[in-house]
């Protein structure tokens, strides 16, 4: 057993350090009495922090949602703010009960490190490679272990790493070293400690909050798969649902910005072919989807089985058709559905028979929109983009010349001294992250509205 502190130099917290060195009275090990607080404290306030830690999860992945509001109402306030805390409602975010856990971790956190610090005044006590836990760390481990796990708790914790993020996560680290590298090795140990906890606590909430979302997605998408119309966002979870949109859905639920709409369904076309006309379960359906997006525009499109492949794209052979209204909308998909075996498909597809969906999406009032490729089909280390005022399909259908554009593939910097007319990063950013989801090279069509861009 390690002798206790010096009476003669005890200070006025002896009592606590006292029993923090000691803690039931069998336990004499100051080192292991720092890790049995830190987990006592971590474990008495789990249910506040998991909580806190969930919301903060859900929060990020709903900014996308954010900011459609923000520009939506950006002129009201009021209404801002109710549909701000519908959604927080709606998500299970609570504020109130997130502030409170934050201030009790604070005041926990701090009061200990000043007992912890107290108790390894002076203490001659060795741990591990720790010589005294009185002294600092002479092997610099405990103060780089504090720097490498604020940098991890920090990009666990992140909505998204920039390199603006990237950069203050650097400085932190760095800065933090600083901070703790001449303090006594106990206190190091304790801060360690917290800060293993936390990033393993937050890591852990992320992964149980994907299974679960995974799980509810794939529950969800069941129900719909004896369903002739489909919402876009279970299209990549539901068969006969086309390319398109599951390419579609899949990056919505990445959290990208993509418009929502919904899918009728190949089985639903064929019926249709067949019959030459829809069955009253499938308008309904389109009647009530149609509703659900609650817009007055929607753009009809199509989803061939094959489109927007690896090997084909079908960029302009199908039909696509904008701006269409509640009173259009049955003879849009029609159209959208007879181009799928069109001969002008055939042609481009050797001759085989195409089959596909017809995605309806809420229509995006672009001011600018385009084509993004991720690589630049004939410059390696590029990447390039092509734009036009307004709406895209005339870009997309090659009757009309775009403004083009070529960027570093990795440092995003504008390649010639003609600027574009708005600023590309953030649609770079998005594609960076589309080719990251996807494993490969994207070519994205793009829509900019409201300060915003948005992935067709």
């Amino acid at each position: 057993s390690t002798p206790p502190l010096d009476d003669a130099t005890e200070p006025a917290s002896a009592p606590l350090a006292g029993a923090l060195s000691g803690i039931d009275g069998r336990i004499s090990n100051l080192a292991l009495s720092i890790l049995i607080l830190v987990f006592l404290i971590r474990l008495g306030i789990l249910p506040l922090t998991l909580k806190a830690d969930r919301d903060r999860i859900t929060q990020n992945r709903l900014d996308p949602k954010w900011k459609a509001l923000k520009s939506q109402l950006r002129e009201d306030p009021s209404a801002l703010s109710r549909a701000t805390s519908k959604l927080m409602k709606e998500s299970g975010i609570r504020p109130v009960l997130n502030l409170w856990a934050a201030v009790a971790q604070l005041l926990l956190f701090t009061g200990f490190f000043s007992v912890v610090n107290e108790a390894c005044k002076d203490s001659a006590q060795s741990f591990l490679f720790l010589p005294a836990l009185g002294q600092p760390d002479p092997t610099r481990i405990l103060p780089v272990s504090i720097a490498i796990l604020l940098a991890a708790l920090l990009a666990v914790t992140a909505n998204k790493i920039t390199k603006t993020r990237v950069a203050v996560i650097a400085a932190a680290t760095v800065g933090i070293f600083a901070l703790v590298v001449e303090l006594r090795a106990g206190t190091n140990l304790y801060l360690t400690a917290n800060l293993a906890l936390l990033v393993l606590q937050s890591a852990w909430v992320g992964r149980l909050i994907d299974a679960d979302r995974s799980s509810r997605t794939t529950r969800k998408a069941s129900s719909f798969e004896s369903k002739d119309v489909v919402p876009l966002r279970f299209a990549n979870a539901v068969s006969g649902c086309g390319g398109k949109a599951s390419r579609l859905a899949a990056l919505m639920e990445a959290g990208m910005p993509v418009p929502d709409g919904f899918v009728v369904r190949g089985r639903a076309i064929e019926s249709w072919r067949a019959s030459g006309a829809w069955s009253a379960s499938c308008r309904d359906h389109i009647v009530r989807e149609h509703a659900r997006l609650g817009v007055e525009k929607v753009a009809v499109r199509s989803s061939g089985l094959n489109e927007d492949g690896g090997a084909r794209s079908y960029a302009g052979v199908f039909e696509s058709i904008l701006e269409v209204k509640a009173d259009g909308l049955t003879d849009a998909i029609e159209r959208v559905a007879e181009s799928l075996s069109s001969d002008r498909a055939r042609v481009y597809s050797n001759h085989q028979t195409e089959t596909g969906s017809v995605v309806v999406q809420a229509m995006v009032p672009a001011e600018y929109a385009g084509v993004l490729f991720t690589e630049h089909p004939g410059l390696a280390g590029s990447c390039a983009v092509e734009l036009v005022s307004g709406l895209g399909d005339e870009l997309v259908s090659g009757r009309v010349d775009p403004m083009s554009f070529r960027f570093g593939r990795s440092s995003g910097r504008l390649f010639g001294e003609v600027k574009p007319p708005i600023d590309l990063e953030p649609l770079l950013e998005l594609g960076r992250k589309a080719e990251t989801h996807f494993g490969r090279p994207q070519d994205i069509e793009w829509a900019f509205a409201r300060g915003r861009f948005f992935l067709l």
